[in-house]
């Protein structure tokens, strides 16, 4: 059991906190149960304080939210907490800090797992499923390495039997998970003795901070386009958001796609104390250069664009890291042959939940009806 001031230790509160065991945290009024603490965190659209009442009314047993140092502020929080009758903290900059406040809740289980985070605008959840499959199966039949499971586009996949589809918050629509839930995420894996764990980290999670307390070990960059200008300003904006998995994280090993102009920027930059791997498509020099590549029509993994060899590619090339895996990349290549790792269906799971519509779009198809489709490549926030 842990205390509220223990989560709260070395952080500026507006107030003193109180002795209360805490049963679990959310960042989501409507997640709350009874004992847990609700984080109050402002966003850059919804202010969680405006939703401190349904908090209560679900159980909340104390609020933490931001606090801007101001006295005005604080009466403002002594108020609401008279009426609510609930303690309620004010912390400076909280949305910094709820993924540091969320792993010291859980024991710092980023700390106890091995956590490959891949980042860029393609191909997040085909290398985190491949890297994840692959670790799986090497478990399954050598009983080397330990279990691996996946935070991404899908959920979180808390098994590891390939047959099983259930993936844990796979209704909503966010690649990265928020901070509390993220370090959950972490904890159950823990509990069940994962080793490992596959994370798509999303320019939004990245810009968020709901990585900030995550230690990672490894960080692989696939690609960088236009997308997201929504809600990154500038193109520079959106890179910058992707630089933060390598530059703020205590990384141990980088595997970077340099034929990306943004891609060479990256690991160029990267510090020389962390063993970073470059490949290509095109670049004799890169550390990892894929001479051709043969396109499969049906079978293990699937190649349909200049992006999936260099994912592919970049997937087998973090698994060739002698320190964690003691293999080399011509042997784990013959095993993942050998394994048939599956294609990744990610649309396709997305599609499966609005069946009736795309039976209609294909109905409209052979029909010869005028269709206007909008596109969504899968990249969520």
């Amino acid at each position: 059991m842990i205390t509220l001031p223990n989560i709260l230790s070395n952080f500026t509160t507006s107030r003193v906190c109180p002795e209360i065991i805490v049963n679990g945290l959310s960042v989501s009024s409507i997640n709350i149960n009874p004992g847990d603490v609700f984080l109050a965190a402002k966003g850059s659209s919804v202010d969680g304080f405006d939703y401190i009442d349904e908090a209560k009314s679900r159980g909340a047993i104390a609020i933490i939210t931001d606090w801007d140092g101001d006295s005005k502020t604080t009466k403002k929080f002594y108020e609401h907490q008279e009426k609510l009758d609930v303690p309620i903290i004010g912390v400076i900059g909280l949305t910094q800090k709820i993924s540091h406040l969320a792993g010291r809740f859980y024991s710092e289980q980023s700390k106890k797992i091995n956590v490959m985070a891949v980042t860029g605008t393609n191909g997040k959840t085909t290398c985190a499923q491949l890297y994840r499959q692959l670790i799986n199966k090497l478990f399954e039949r050598e009983n080397v390495l330990g279990k691996c499971g996946y935070i991404g586009t899908l959920g979180a996949k808390l098994s590891c039997d390939e047959e099983d589809n259930d993936y844990s918050n796979s209704d909503l629509n966010l690649t990265t998970p928020d901070a509390a839930s993220l370090q959950k995420y972490l904890y159950q894996f823990s509990s069940s003795n994962y080793k490992h764990v596959a994370l798509e980290a999303s320019s939004h999670g990245l810009d968020q901070y709901r990585l900030s307390g995550v230690e990672i070990d490894t960080a692989i960059f696939t690609n960088l386009s236009r997308d997201h200008l929504d809600y990154h300003a500038t193109m520079q904006d959106y890179a910058a958001s992707k630089m933060k998995l390598f530059k703020e994280h205590k990384i141990r090993f980088a595997v970077v796609n340099i034929d990306d102009d943004y891609g060479r920027k990256i690991y160029d930059s990267i510090e020389p104390s962390i063993e970073a791997i470059s490949y290509s498509l095109i670049n004799l020099a890169a550390d990892i250069y894929c001479k051709n590549f043969e396109l499969v029509a049906d079978g293990g993994i699937v190649v349909t664009g200049s992006h999936n060899p260099k994912n592919h590619n970049g997937f087998k090339i973090v698994l060739n890291d002698k320190p964690f895996f003691g293999s080399n990349l011509t042997k784990l290549s013959k095993k993942a042959e050998k394994f048939n790792l599956k294609k990744m269906n990610g649309l396709v799971k997305k599609f499966s939940l609005m069946d009736r519509y795309v039976k209609r779009l294909i109905k409209n198809f052979n029909q010869k009806k005028r269709i206007n489709i909008i596109w969504d490549s899968g990249n969520g926030a």
